[in-house]
């Protein structure tokens, strides 16, 4: 049904989110300081934040903004992430792809 297959999307989205944020058993990073890992951590850290702070406000009333926000929020993490590593974006994106940086 239709409640079944939201409850399913929230809870990938969430796992999505959260072991994006924190890596399981990965034991090496590819940071080149410990300055440009604190920055991924603080950013994630605020993005993360933010989106649950949009999610609360968008199930107190929906808008198209905050489903857009609630949208945007997880590829700017994914996008954070690719950068302080030094990989560029973590997803294939057309912006990604244009833009010729490799997976």
């Amino acid at each position: 049904t239709n409640r079944l297959m939201n409850l399913t999307e929230q809870i990938g989205r969430y796992a999505c989110i959260v072991l994006m944020w924190l890596p399981l058993l990965v034991w090496e990073f590819g940071f080149q300081s410990v300055a440009q890992m604190l920055l991924y951590v603080a950013g994630n850290a605020a993005l993360l934040a933010v989106y649950y702070i949009v999610f609360a406000l968008y199930f107190r009333q929906r808008s198209i903004g905050r489903a857009l926000a609630l949208a945007i929020l997880p590829r700017a993490s994914s996008c954070s992430a690719g950068s302080c590593c030094g990989t560029g974006c973590l997803s294939a994106s057309p912006s990604c792809l244009q833009s010729g940086i490799s997976m």
